[in-house]
């Protein structure tokens, strides 16, 4: 989903255009340094391995039907909505939430249910119990990138349960 090639490409269309629109009207250089992102970021997109990361990838459909013993296997995912910044809340409503996920709750790079193997859209043959795993509430903030802040005590306190 988020790996898609087409759906980098429109996050990158998305955000180079909010920011020249917002930043770039105060600051002149700024469409400049913007165009030269978004032609490194296009580029990007096409490395070899980045389809891989796709949902229906071979790479994801080998991991996800390997058997394995997964007893000791904890999840942390979240339902990240972001803080009270109104530019945080566009880009995640509007770019992450609607254009990339689809709505779909994610904790902005990964959608939840990919995470605990829950999406019915693809094969997996893992079926995590509800023990297994731990969703944060979108109240609390966390994404992708904040699992083991210190902001986050709760996440600090499950993971001290578990191990």
């Amino acid at each position: 989903m988020i790996a898609s090639t087409k759906n980098w490409k429109s996050l990158f269309n998305y955000a180079t255009n909010i920011a020249r629109l917002t930043i770039g009207t105060i600051v002149p250089i700024v469409p400049k340094l913007l165009q030269i992102l978004k032609a490194v970021g296009m580029g990007v997109v096409d490395l070899p391995g980045i389809n891989d990361l796709e949902e229906n990838s071979v790479l994801l459909n080998q991991l996800n039907n390997t058997k394995a013993n997964r007893s000791k296997y904890f999840v942390f995912t979240s339902n990240y909505e972001p803080d009270h910044n109104i530019f945080k809340r566009l880009f995640d409503e509007f770019l992450v939430d609607r254009a990339i996920f689809k709505r779909e709750v994610n904790d902005s790079i990964a959608p939840v249910s990919g995470a605990i193997f829950q999406n019915k859209e693809f094969s997996h043959s893992v079926k995590l119990e509800e023990i297994s795993y731990y969703i944060s509430p979108s109240d609390k903030g966390v994404s992708h990138f904040s699992y083991l802040h210190p902001k986050h005590p709760e996440i600090l306190v499950k993971l001290f349960e578990i191990i």
